[in-house]
């Protein structure tokens, strides 16, 4: 059974994974924010047309129910060689395949360590490793 670890990702990258690895994979999400925010929604905030609460979304109750943890924590270190994610507050997760999705545009550079065989891009990771 795989345990894909997903850095940073929302909720419909998570449950893609769901998908694609099937029913029985442990996924495991950490990310510093546990709502999901609708982004076009933020001028209406601005001009007081909607509060919060009706643009955001808390993301642990839906995670749950489709089998995915929700870790809320930022990632202190990532160790390729023992394939362990050690986050900010301790439990460090093994993992069969991490996920770094960070920012809408790749930073490669800033990746110390990347292997030169790494995936990037849109495709999923896990589509050629059933």
């Amino acid at each position: 059974m795989a345990h894909p670890v997903i850095i940073g990702a929302g909720m419909p990258l998570a449950l893609e994974q769901r998908k694609t690895c099937g029913h029985n994979a442990r996924i495991t999400r950490v990310s510093a924010v546990d709502h999901f925010q609708f982004v076009p929604s933020n001028p209406w905030g601005a001009l007081g047309w909607r509060k919060r609460p009706r643009t955001t979304t808390v993301l642990a109750p839906p995670l749950k129910k489709r089998k995915v943890n929700p870790g809320v924590d930022t990632v202190s270190h990532i160790d390729p060689d023992e394939q362990r994610v050690e986050p900010n507050g301790g439990n460090s997760l093994d993992y069969d395949y991490v996920v770094i999705t960070t920012r809408p545009k790749s930073a490669l550079d800033e990746m110390p360590g990347l292997p030169s065989g790494a995936l990037t891009g849109t495709d999923s990771a896990f589509s050629d490793r059933q």
